[in-house]
């Protein structure tokens, strides 16, 4: 499977989308945009979902409705979540081990994991740790 025309959704990406006061929040909303109009096709893992929903719910203390409105409308713009399962968290393991000199997180290897197996070079996220596992950071480069 060849994911082209592909864009990996990652924490950081999605909370700069959803949170007016982030530093990058129009830039984030631009580009997003480009991607719901030029058909791109939009994938995300759902440890990343659950990432966002805690930071958002737990740090930033956002009402559960604004949350699901928000998760309604990633859904609805035709977002692919991937379930993470045994292997994958498995393999994700094994990559942090790889990058034992890095401290990333098991959402962010798990996310590299998924970004691997369906060829997706190009994160929507601000985490330098993308561009750090060799992927391309297209809020970094903004």
């Amino acid at each position: 499977m060849n994911m082209q025309n592909s864009v990996f959704l990652d924490t950081g990406g999605l909370v700069t989308l959803f949170n007016v006061d982030q530093e990058n929040h129009e830039i984030a909303k631009s580009i997003f945009g480009k991607f719901i109009d030029t058909g791109v096709e939009l994938f995300t893992t759902s440890f990343v979902l659950e990432e966002l929903v805690t930071l958002s719910r737990c740090r930033e203390k956002v009402e559960v409705t604004e949350i699901f409105g928000f998760l309604h409308k990633l859904y609805t713009s035709g977002l692919n979540v991937i379930e993470v399962g045994r292997d994958r968290f498995s393999n994700g393991l094994v990559l942090m081990h790889k990058f034992k000199d890095q401290f990333f997180s098991m959402t962010d290897c798990i996310s590299f994991v998924v970004m691997k197996e369906l060829k997706i070079s190009d994160a929507f996220t601000t985490d330098k740790h993308f561009t750090i596992a060799g992927f391309n950071n297209l809020l970094k480069d903004n």
